[in-house]
């Protein structure tokens, strides 16, 4: 799932809640996605660091020696957008895994929940 919470001091932050729904622990992978909200070079990435970036891709990974284990959930967050995206830009366009051994994984329909106010969440999925 992603969602995207606005009104940070940085413009907004993008949260990723990725789940291991397989009956193995997983570990070396890293999350890769496509959004119109870009970060910059000194990203701060919550529970995780940032790999790379180029353009509106960005691939960030947990912290060194991370475990992700079956039914388990990662929870990490990019908070430095370089400007908050318009309304209908603020979700995840693609999303998929980069296992240990560099084979790209497609990743489960990944939801994104956009929170204009604490009040009123509302959900629209990757595409």
């Amino acid at each position: 799932e992603t969602e995207w919470l606005g009104n940070t001091p940085t413009g907004g932050e993008m949260r990723f809640h990725l789940f291991n729904l397989t009956p193995e622990a997983i570990s070396g992978f890293s999350l890769c996605y496509t959004t119109q909200s870009r970060i910059s070079g000194a990203a701060e990435i919550s529970n995780g660091r940032l790999i790379g970036y180029d353009a509106s891709f960005q691939e960030i990974a947990p912290p060194e020696g991370f475990v992700l284990a079956p039914g388990g959930a990662w929870t990490v967050g990019d908070r430095a957008a370089l400007a908050q995206p318009v309304p209908s830009r603020r979700r995840c366009e693609k999303c998929f895994l980069k296992a240990a051994d560099g084979q790209l994984v497609s990743s489960m329909s990944a939801i994104s929940s956009f929170l204009k106010s604490p009040r009123r969440p509302r959900r629209r999925a990757c595409r």
